[in-house]
């Protein structure tokens, strides 16, 4: 793949593509390498993978979830020994769907989100 080790006798064209694909393949070494960019970039795929939609094995509320308020987070074991675990930015941010760390299970996370006014229905259920 390296530009320098190209056969000679291929044309322009493929050369250029050789190329392109050389750089894909650098910059993504680049970003796993560097820890920074690697934690960044499982974030991303995390958030996204949290969008899609994909069979729930359990629904379970918020309340029966263990609270860590150093990180911010709630947990909950799974039947496999793995946890799931989601933070208060997810829930902020819609995403109520979370994996287990250690199998392919996931949960739907229950909670009620409040209202910033002060009217008497003040509570609504988030993602019914």
């Amino acid at each position: 793949m390296h530009p320098d080790k190209l056969d000679e006798s291929l044309t322009q064209e493929d050369r250029d593509k050789a190329y392109e694909r050389f750089l894909a393949i650098d910059k993504a070494w680049k970003l796993l390498n560097n820890q920074e960019t690697r934690v960044n970039l499982d974030k991303q795929l995390k958030e996204q993978g949290l969008s899609q939609e994909w069979p729930v094995s359990a629904e379970v509320d918020l309340d029966d979830m263990e609270y860590h308020e150093d990180s911010g987070s709630f947990s909950s074991v799974c039947r496999c020994s793995g946890e799931y675990v989601i933070t208060e930015c997810d829930l902020e941010n819609g995403h109520n769907t979370v994996c287990c760390s250690n199998c392919t299970l996931s949960i739907r996370v229950l909670y009620n989100v409040l209202a910033d006014d002060t009217s008497d229905d003040h509570q609504e259920m988030a993602n019914s």
